[in-house]
């Protein structure tokens, strides 16, 4: 996560990482592609994560999903990004937050990521 101002904007650049093992083209071929996904979020955006990530947060932990069902409630950011919290019986909800970005699914501890975005906002 990297925040920068320009000009009048102040935005936040997020870059997330992908690996795959490369179809082998010989024997042991330890091949492995890495793409990257990185998306920009207004001061706005990173404003609306940080009041409404606990809403989601509390609605995860309140579930009581039954055996073999997992409960996610999630906050839409953009078109390419949402946030949601996973409630799995047996499992503790609310300490890992799921970065949904253009379709794929990160996770962070959802402490670090509150702290990154409330540095941001007073940067």
């Amino acid at each position: 996560m990297t925040g920068y101002r320009y000009k009048d904007k102040k935005a936040l650049l997020i870059g997330a990482d992908r690996y795959y093992l490369a179809r082998p083209k010989f024997k042991n071929d330890p091949t492995i592609i890495l793409e990257h996904s990185f998306i920009e979020l207004s001061l706005g955006q990173c404003k609306a994560i940080t009041e409404n990530y606990k809403g989601i947060q509390q609605k995860a932990i309140s579930e009581n999903p039954r055996k073999g069902e997992e409960i996610y409630h999630d906050y839409t950011v953009s078109k390419d990004m949402f946030i949601s919290f996973k409630k799995k019986r047996g499992q503790r909800a609310g300490d890992i937050i799921n970065l949904w970005i253009k379709g794929e699914k990160y996770q962070i501890n959802t402490k670090t990521l509150i702290s990154k975005l409330n540095k941001f906002l007073e940067y």
